[in-house]
């Protein structure tokens, strides 16, 4: 697995909320991905759910954050680039902060990196990580099917 974030930070979030990172996984090792209905499904009581869902990939991701939520996530088929970058490098602000949605858009002004996701490779995104998503890993759009699971981020006390 590839994590954008750091082993001590991982650590830490699992030691936090154990029961929301095993309900995460136990989903993600579930034999009916490529099967399961597309949309939301949650997973704890606690707020952990998954969104399932199915596109084509893009030329040009948006960058975008999240405030409450860790997203793991994982392509079922297909693949794709994930584009990261730093909170710090945030830039000009494409669409405000939704708090229900826990979502913005925004520019990012500096360097990114890019990483393949794909079946092998799923990835964990902290809040403190800028990503854009679904970017095309080939010279045309891939059609792919990806669960994203939400795991609230949890403050260390």
């Amino acid at each position: 697995m590839i994590f954008s974030g750091d082993q001590a930070q991982l650590r830490r979030q699992y030691l936090l909320n154990p029961q929301e990172w095993e309900a995460a996984i136990e989903f993600l090792m579930r034999d009916d991905l490529a099967t399961i209905e597309t949309g939301k499904h949650i997973l704890t009581p606690n707020g952990t759910y998954a969104a399932v869902s199915e596109y084509d990939t893009r030329a040009e991701g948006k960058f975008e954050a999240h405030r409450k939520y860790i997203d793991i996530q994982y392509l079922v088929n297909g693949k794709e680039f994930v584009q990261i970058a730093p909170m710090s490098q945030k830039g000009e602000e494409i669409v405000p902060f939704d708090e229900t949605k826990d979502i913005e858009f925004f520019k990012v002004d500096g360097p990114v990196i890019s990483v393949l996701l794909d079946r092998e490779h799923p990835i964990v995104l902290f809040p403190s990580d800028a990503h854009a998503p679904c970017v095309n890993a080939s010279d045309a759009p891939v059609y792919v099917r990806k669960v994203v699971v939400k795991v609230p981020f949890v403050e260390s006390v």
